[in-house]
Order: structure tokens, then sequence, then C-alpha cells
């Protein structure tokens, strides 16, 4: 029986000690206080603030000084447990926390309990406690401060949404388009093998059949793309006084003007790029003369865009495309051509156009979001006296996170007007469509 007291009594002991490291200066040994020091169980009171209340007591929403007072039976009986002092709660809340302190004491009889009295009663205090107030001006502005807080935190979580939905659309689309886009192949592939097969046939039965139109307009294209080596190339610009190279890579669209739109990437800082090639024709037969360098219409016309991109480099917003540079250079295929390549910031997402032409509905919300954005970055535009001039569907771009992006700014249709009337053909909205523009 006397070791089962000292076990007890050693426990007992281990506790306090515990409780000391935990709680340091807000826990009071109370058997400091006898006058005469004699041995017995251990008695304590503890400041207890809310959970996860960092804050002052003066500033707390409320306090409570938890006295708790071990018996000769303790750990096997439940302690004593009373309230010294308390701040911030109504007599009918304290007899409410000291019912559930004596329930938890009661079901915790036989191993040490009184760091879980002590929690319990800080998450009371945070779930029950009250903010005490000075004054009632100062009541109104906390409750003011509460409900716009509410009110904020509702919207980021609306914005969240939107946001969401936007990206989850946007990854749906794009892998309806990567289906879509093997389909194509596929029957591209087989359409090429049948060809081959009826050629076989055709030309072991006769010799010199007549070309459609088409057929010669077609190899000739082919034999252009051939002679301006077509494929990887390196091209230099200059951007905001830095000389950058880009390697240029594979094509990912095109259209009826000449115009392509290809990958590449910087070389001296790895971000990628889209590459957007206009092949100008010049009427030029003398390989000697420099189109570029001659005071016609046409090079005064590209010079023009050179200048407005250079000043197009210095814009910068989240919902804008950015231009990075300009590059023209003078080749002779038959004639003297005049080949442009613009550089513009890389977007990964599909544009609007991808969305119509698939006949998909867009969510309301998810309109307004994209709306939004589309006139943040024309605000910007115009803040700085820059026009868009040719605003469309396949002018928008919608990033896999949700964000939108205008491109084309100011020189987009500059440059296909310049194209359309020096090649002599229809003006239409032919930008080079592809998923980096």
């Amino acid at each position: 029986m006397e070791e089962e007291d000292d076990e007890l009594a050693e426990r007992r002991e281990n506790e306090m000690e515990a409780l000391k490291s935990i709680f340091n200066a807000d826990l009071v040994d109370l058997r400091e206080t006898d006058k005469w020091r004699i041995q017995r169980p251990p008695e304590l009171k503890i400041h207890l603030l809310p959970t996860n209340l960092s804050r002052g007591f003066q500033q707390s929403q409320c306090s409570i000084d938890l006295k708790l007072k071990m018996t000769n039976l303790y750990p096997k009986a439940a302690p004593e447990i009373s309230v010294a002092q308390s701040n911030g709660l109504s007599q009918i809340q304290l007899d409410l926390l000291l019912e559930q302190l004596n329930t938890l004491a009661d079901a915790q009889k036989g191993q040490e309990m009184l760091f879980e009295l002590c929690m319990e009663t800080q998450a009371f205090l945070a779930a029950n406690g009250g903010m005490v107030f000075s004054s009632f001006h100062e009541e109104m502005e906390e409750r003011r401060r509460a409900e716009q807080s509410k009110k904020s935190e509702g919207h980021d979580r609306l914005a969240s949404l939107d946001r969401q939905a936007i990206a989850e659309e946007v990854i749906l689309r794009q892998k309806e388009i990567e289906l879509e886009e093997k389909k194509v192949k596929e029957e591209a592939k087989v359409k090429s093998l049948l060809k081959i097969s009826d050629d076989i046939v055709i030309h072991s039965t006769k010799e010199d059949i007549p070309r459609s139109k088409d057929d010669i307009l077609r190899a000739k294209k082919i034999s252009e793309c051939e002679q301006l080596n077509e494929g990887t190339q390196r091209v230099k610009f200059n951007c905001r006084g830095t000389s950058l190279e880009v390697v240029r890579g594979s094509q990912l669209g095109s259209n009826c003007l000449g115009g392509s739109t290809y990958s590449g990437i910087v070389l001296e800082t790895g971000q990628m790029v889209a590459v957007h090639r206009w092949v100008v024709k010049t009427g030029c037969l003398n390989r000697r003369e420099r189109v570029l360098d001659s005071d016609s219409d046409l090079a005064k016309q590209i010079n023009n865009i050179e200048n407005e991109t250079a000043s197009l480099q210095r814009v910068r917003h989240q919902n804008l495309v950015g231009y990075l540079g300009m590059e023209k250079t003078e080749v002779m295929v038959k004639e003297k051509k005049i080949v442009i390549n613009l550089i513009q910031e890389f977007c990964r997402g599909s544009t609007l156009n991808t969305f119509i032409a698939g006949g998909q509905k867009i969510d309301l919300n998810c309109f307004k979001s994209l709306a939004t954005q589309v006139l943040l970055g024309l605000e910007h535009l115009h803040s700085l006296d820059i026009v868009h001039r040719n605003l469309s569907h396949s002018s928008v771009f919608v990033l896999p996170d949700g964000t939108a992006k205008v491109a084309d700014a100011s020189i987009g249709l500059k440059v296909v007007e310049l194209v359309s009337v020096a090649n002599s053909v229809t003006l239409e909205d032919v930008y080079p469509p592809s998923l980096g523009r």
C-alpha cells in the first residue's frame, strides 16, 4: 500500500514539473504560499487565454484563472476544480465550463489529466468568450471591421471559384482540341496513303496529265518554302536596347497571306516566345538593290512598324500579350522579298475562337471574369494612348489558370494591311492562328 502511495506521489510531482515547463509564469504553485512547509499533494492556479491567442491580457477576448487541487488519490481520483478569477464570461458560462471539466476529469481517472483540462478550458474560451469593449463606439467599430472582413472573404472566395471554373473549362477544351487534332492527323495519314496509291496507278497508265491550278499553286508554295530554308532558324532582334537571339522551332499555324507562327526560345534567357513570320513581296528584281534602305513607301511603312514595336516593348500588363521585338531581312526568291519576324510573349492557352468554333457554352460567371480581364487590358492600353484597332475573338487568349490575355495590340492590323496590299491578297481576319500566339 505504501509503495502504491509513493508511486502516485511521484506521478503527481512529475506532472507538476511538466505543467511548469509548459505554462511558465502563467502557473502558480499554491503550496509555496503555505506558512508551514508541509508535504501535501500539488495545488496550482493557471492563467489561461483562448486557444491560439497571442495578444496581451488587456486586448484578449477573455481569460480565466483555473484552480486545480490534487488529492492523495490523484490521478486515480479526479482533482478538485474551481475558478479563482474570470474575465469576459458570464456566471452561466462558468457553470457550464465547470460541468464540462468535471465530466472530462471523471472520464480521465487513472491517468494524468491536468493538461487536458487546461486545453479544454482554452477551447471553451475561444468558442464562448466575448470581446470586452471599453465603450459603445469601440464595439461598433469592431462589428464594422468584422462585417468588412466577412465581405472581403466572400469576394475572394467567389473570385477563386471563378478562376477555378475557367481553368477547368480551359483544360476540358484543350483535351477536346487534342483529341480533334489527333483525329485530323489520323485522317490525313489515311488520305495521304490513299493519294500515294492513286498516284502510282495514274502514273502507270498515263505520264503527262495536266495539273490543276491548285496543284500548281501548292507546288509553287512548297518550292518557295524550300528556297527560304523553312525549319529551325536563328533570329536576332533588339529588346529594349539589348541584343537577343531566338531559335525558331516548329510551325504552330499559318494563313492565306503567307503568315506563319512558330514556337521559339530566347537563347540568353530561356524564355519561350511566339515568332510571327510574314513574307512581303517587293516587286524588285535587282539582286543588289536594298529595298529596306530605299525611300519607297514600303520601306517607310516597315520602319514605322518597327518603331511602334519598339515603343510597345515597354507595355507590361497581366492581361496583355507583350511584344519583345521585331526583325526584318531581305531574301531573293525570283524577286526581292522582305521577311518580317515579330516576337511576342508565348501564351499557353487557347483563344476564344477555339471555344466558339467548338460550339461550347461559357458559364456566365466565367464570361464575366473573362470580360473584366479583357477590359482591364484595354484600359491599360488606353491609359498609354494606344488603340488596339483589331480586337476579335481570335485576339483573346485564355490561359490554363483562367487568366485572359489580349494579343495583337495596335501593330497587328498594320502588318496584315501591309502584307495584303504588297501581296495583292484580300484583307480578312487572317492573323496566323496558333496555340502559342
